[in-house]
């Protein structure tokens, strides 16, 4: 897989809605790092795409590796989301009745996508516990038309356990007109730790 687009998002831990301390100091919120854990991730956009894409996430000592991200939906696995369900192409729609479990897809022909933008999504990885999140990188996968975000959000928090039972609920910070995924953008944000 070659990958032409990257963009970097790096924190400077925030210690509020109103403002942020890159030198704050925030207690970890969660175990001991080593071991696979879901990562759930909501984010809204201002585009559509045609390009899938893949999140890295890093703590001060340890990176996962990219996973492209897909379709999340309580009570269904990654596997059988990933060999059923569409590919999850930010802001737009597959033309299937549920994207986690597309008919078109299980029968073997390529799933197409509606024009109309989808604003808030929900994806999911499934990962090495790397601990507190201090930078998010994404990258487009494929070929296609660019997308511009509108917000992100980690959630490491066990969907049964609730809150304390992962690392904690990561906000990516974003400008408010969004961010073209196209190169040579860098980009710096806060990262809010609830």
């Amino acid at each position: 897989m070659r990958v032409s687009h990257s963009l970097l998002l790096t924190s400077l831990l925030a210690v509020s809605a109103f403002g942020y301390s890159p030198d704050a100091d925030v207690s970890s919120l969660g175990e001991e790092t080593g071991t696979d854990m879901i990562y759930r991730i909501s984010f809204g956009s201002l585009t559509t795409s045609t390009s899938t894409y893949s999140i890295k996430l890093s703590s001060k000592d340890k990176s996962t590796a990219w996973h492209k991200m897909v379709y999340y939906i309580p009570g269904r696995s990654i596997q059988d989301i990933k060999a059923k369900g569409a590919d999850l192409h930010p802001g737009a729609a597959p033309n299937c009745d549920e994207p986690t479990k597309c008919d078109t897809r299980i029968a073997g022909k390529e799933v197409t996508y509606g024009s109309k933008l989808i604003s808030t999504q929900r994806a999911q990885i499934k990962a090495e516990d790397i601990g507190e999140i201090t930078k998010v990188e994404l990258q487009q996968d494929t070929k296609g038309t660019s997308w511009r975000i509108r917000g992100l959000k980690i959630n490491t928090d066990s969907a049964t356990g609730g809150k304390g039972s992962g690392n904690g609920v990561y906000y990516v910070n974003m400008p408010p007109d969004g961010m073209l995924s196209s190169p040579p953008l860098l980009h710096y944000f806060a990262i809010t730790v609830i």
